[in-house]
Order: C-alpha cells, then structure tokens, then sequence
C-alpha cells in the first residue's frame, strides 16, 4: 500500500487547523533566532541560554513547521482520504466534465448539475413545463431515461433537453446510470448535444455505431458561415496516421 507525499501552500496553513502547528514552530525557531527574551503579546518568553536546549527546540520548531505543511495520503485505489475527500475538488472536477447531472430517484429534478449543462440548456425548471405537447412528451421523455437506468443499471436516449424561457430545447443524447449509496438511489446522467440523429428515429430505438461501448460521435468538421467554429488541436499523431494504423513509415 503506498503513500502520496505533498506540501500545503501557505494558504491552506493559514486558514485551516494547520495553523495551530505552525504556530508554536514559529515560535520556536524565534526565540532561538532571537536568542533573547522573546516578548509575544503580553507573555514574555525566557532566552534559551544552553547549546543543547536552543538545538532541542530548534529541531522541535522545525519539525512542527514540517508537520502542518505535509500531506501524506494513502495513494491505494478507491481511497477516499486527504484530497479525495474534499467535497470542493469533486465540485470543481464535476464543472471541468462534459454536460452532466445528479438526480436521487424518483425525484425528477436535478439533485445538482454542472456548469456546461447549464450554459448548454440554461437553468433546469424548478417545476416542468407542462403547456404545450411538446413539453409533456420531453418530461415523459425524461422519466423515462430515469426509470430505464433505475430498472436496468444504465439508459442511453435520444431526447430534448428541459425546455427554457430563452432557448429551444436542444436534441441531446443523453447517458445515465443508477447509483446505491447510503441506502438512497441516484441517477448520474451526462449528455452531449446532437447536431442530427443520422439514424431513423420512427421507432423506440435507434441503432448506432460504437467502439469499447461506446458511441461513436461523428465531428462535422466544416460548420457553417454563421457558426462560430468550436477549435481543436490535433495530435502529431493523429496528423500523421490518423486512423491509428501504422504504415511502416518512420
């Protein structure tokens, strides 16, 4: 079982516990520093006059300064100290993914949601739409992605994102998955924006290709004059054989 070793900033000292290590190590090193009395607030510490001793506490000092800026996390798979459990990473992490969502089942409203899903689609409705036939099918739509990945464990589903009060529904193909914790279900889904099906669509299901079971998503790769071209870089690899298979050039 191996560790991660890694040093705090001094922000990360300064305003958690870690301080109150640091602290008192500060002192430390001061009064040998010093040599003198060293006057903190209204407590006046003696000088420490013996070699030996300025040595134990400066080692002493030293070692507390060391302990409040080191980290050392259990590096195993699935641990869930240090870093891993700090709920402000997960949350940044959570903004860095593609469109995504949390639901807890049955409860069709968005337990949380991401920044990309929110630029995508704009806020979620706090209650849904229901004015037009259009929108009672997108809700039914969403049940019943919900219900699938409750039923089965995972749902894929072409649909229209939640309907919003400056934007059309957007055709999305949306993943989601069933997930126990602590005794509640949740339903994690996360979607990416379809340009068109390229499949038929007059019947429940729709057939696609895939790779490692995965859908493959083609990328149009001429937008048009009044788009505003989404750019990315391309690998040396990819400009030299871009269908991964080498041909014995080089």
């Amino acid at each position: 079982m191996g560790v991660y070793v890694s040093l705090a900033s001094i922000k990360c000292v300064a305003s958690s516990p870690r301080k109150w290590a640091a602290i008192p190590g500060i002192t430390c090193l001061a009064a040998v520093t010093v040599g003198g009395s060293l006057q903190i607030g209204e407590v006046t510490l003696p000088p420490i006059a013996s070699p030996p001793r300025q040595i134990a506490v400066g080692i002493l000092g030293a070692v507390l300064i060391l302990s409040s800026f080191l980290i050392v996390e259990n590096a195993r798979a699935g641990s869930k100290s240090g870093i891993l459990g700090d709920p402000d990473l997960w949350l940044k992490v959570f903004d860095a993914m593609p469109p995504a969502f949390i639901k807890e089942y049955p409860v069709n409203a968005h337990l949380a949601d991401n920044q990309p899903l929110r630029t995508l689609q704009g806020e979620k409705p706090r209650e849904p739409d229901d004015s037009k036939e259009l929108h009672l099918l997108i809700n039914a739509d969403h049940s019943r992605g919900d219900r699938a990945a409750f039923t089965n464990g995972a749902s894929a589903q072409l649909e229209f994102s939640d309907r919003n009060p400056t934007k059309y529904p957007q055709l999305i193909l949306t993943f989601k998955r069933r997930i126990e914790h602590d005794g509640r279900t949740f339903i994690a889904g996360w979607c990416v924006p379809i340009d068109s099906p390229g499949a038929r669509c007059n019947s429940e299901t729709a057939e696609f290709r895939n790779r490692g079971e995965q859908v493959l998503f083609p990328l149009p790769a001429s937008p048009s004059t009044s788009e505003s071209p989404f750019l990315v870089d391309a690998g040396q690899a990819v400009r030299r054989e871009p269908t991964g298979r080498s041909t014995g050039r080089g």
